[in-house]
């Protein structure tokens, strides 16, 4: 009889603690779904920008045809044009890896293992996404400001 209690007592706890594994790794898929929702959203917000990104290089293009600017002008101008391009290439180059290493409709990790090797890669995307989202914004404003200031 005790022995008949101890086995039903250890396949309970066997069951239980699967399911708290489960729970937990069910807590970790979650967290990774919302990383990439994240991820994804901060892109979206980033990718309109693009375009303005390549009307104001056009913008500077223009200006520097001008022959009435002087040496310090020109070099502003050219700073934000870098500026602007670099931005435009880094969200280009990160929109290549990201689809390259997550693809679009890719499953979710489904195991420990391919959590612990998949949300390293997807936290460096973000974080990617988050310094292209600030550079961007500040090439932008720099190349208007210079832009206004100039005419």
């Amino acid at each position: 009889m005790k022995k008949r209690f101890l086995i039903i007592t250890l396949a309970v706890l066997s069951v239980a603690c699967k399911s708290d594994e489960q729970q937990a790794l069910e807590q970790q898929i979650a967290e990774f779904d919302q990383l990439t929702e994240q991820t994804m959203e901060v892109h979206d917000e980033v990718m309109p920008d693009m375009g303005t990104l390549m009307e104001l290089s056009a913008q500077i293009d223009e200006r520097l045809e001008q022959e009435d600017l002087d040496e310090a002008t020109t070099e502003e101008l050219i700073t934000a044009k870098v500026a602007l391009e670099q931005s435009h290439d880094d969200m280009m180059a990160w929109m290549r890896d990201y689809s390259t290493t997550f693809p679009y409709e890719a499953p979710l990790p489904e195991t420990s293992e391919q959590l612990e090797e998949q949300e390293p890669k997807l936290m460096e995307f973000k974080l990617a996404i988050d310094q292209i989202k600030t550079s961007t914004q500040m090439a932008i404003t720099d190349a208007e400001s210079l832009l206004a200031r100039e005419q």
